[in-house]
């Protein structure tokens, strides 16, 4: 279709807008996305379906408007873009959409869905401002299990802080350390240590009930987290095997402690890869006993040799 026959569809659609029409708008709309989706010209069909999305949508016809939005995103999954800014550009553009539409409209989760897809494409991996910008959506809307989610891939420890910490206004006292020690845990598989540390030092040190960035912390768990992040870093086994049989009887309160630790373990100090039972006392028990038989095999160690907490963990700081 020429230009010219374009530009009369959109007149027809400013008409009927105007008059409230607006499933002949949509048709119409839906009409120009199929003939420029034929001809390649994504960038300009884009720009057209972008702004019938938010048009629709601001009139509350959110089916509608998600529809338009599910294009949106279609024709830019399509499109090679040479730019990331133009990339970053319409992906505050479609979680602008995605804002307002209402959070109860079934299409919005199949849009968030499809958005995360093409922008993982894009890159090969998850895309931090869109993961910001949905967590702050959530937040706003006080979704915190999706907030929290979403604040996890944003590589933003603030923002992770802030949502952790009003999150956990609805938990019990008891669970206030858990909850920050259980997303650390997680960035940490996420191989995302940065965000980790920026998370745990701004949660321990706006949470109301905690409002300290050093320890000692009041809990064992707040203490475990400081110095798992702080012997990474070095990756020796024989500080992280310690540091997990010094706190064993802490880590117990979550019986997902273990996995997430196995894992850990693996990643960052080279740990081997078992399958554990926690009735022979898993990563707390195993482990530590393969640090010890290592030790006795080593002929450049001390027979004697003690482990306390101040030798193996580099740090002045009482241990629970």
């Amino acid at each position: 279709m020429s230009q010219k026959g374009i530009d009369k569809l959109l007149d027809k659609i400013k008409q009927n807008m105007s008059e409230r029409k607006f499933y002949e708008s949509h048709q119409l709309w839906r009409t120009i996305y199929f003939r420029l989706l034929k001809q390649e010209r994504y960038v300009e069909l884009a720009e057209i379906l972008l702004d019938g999305a938010t048009r629709l949508i601001d009139e509350k016809q959110f089916q509608s408007g998600s529809d338009l939005a599910l294009l949106l995103v279609e024709v830019l999954s399509k499109h090679k873009f040479d730019d990331q800014n133009e990339v970053e550009k319409w992906i505050c553009h479609v979680a602008g959409i995605i804002e307002k539409i209402d959070a109860n409209v079934v299409e919005r989760e199949t849009l968030i869905v499809r958005t995360i897809k093409w922008t993982t494409a894009e890159t090969n991996q998850k895309n931090p401002t869109l993961h910001t910008l949905l967590a702050r959506i959530m937040l706003k809307e006080e979704n915190y299990e999706q907030a929290r989610y979403h604040s996890l891939l944003s590589k933003n420890g603030y923002l992770c802080a802030k949502i952790l910490i009003q999150h956990s206004t609805k938990a019990y006292n008891s669970e206030i350390d858990m909850i920050i020690v259980q997303v650390v845990l997680n960035l940490l598989i996420l191989k995302d240590k940065s965000t980790a540390a920026e998370t745990f030092e701004y949660y321990t040190k706006y949470h109301p009930k905690i409002r300290t960035s050093q320890p000692p912390y009041r809990t064992p768990l707040l203490n475990f987290a400081y110095f798992l992040l702080n012997i990474i870093d070095d990756k020796k086994l024989q500080a992280f095997t310690t540091l997990c049989e010094l706190y064993r009887t802490a880590l117990t309160r979550d019986s997902e402690y273990e996995k997430k630790l196995e894992k850990i373990g693996t990643f960052y100090f080279n740990a081997p890869v078992k399958k554990q039972d926690m009735r022979s006392g898993g990563i707390f028990g195993d482990l530590f006993n393969q640090l010890f038989q290592e030790l006795e095999n080593d002929s450049d160690s001390d027979s004697n040799m003690q482990f306390s907490s101040s030798s193996v963990l580099s740090s002045n700081v009482d241990l629970d």
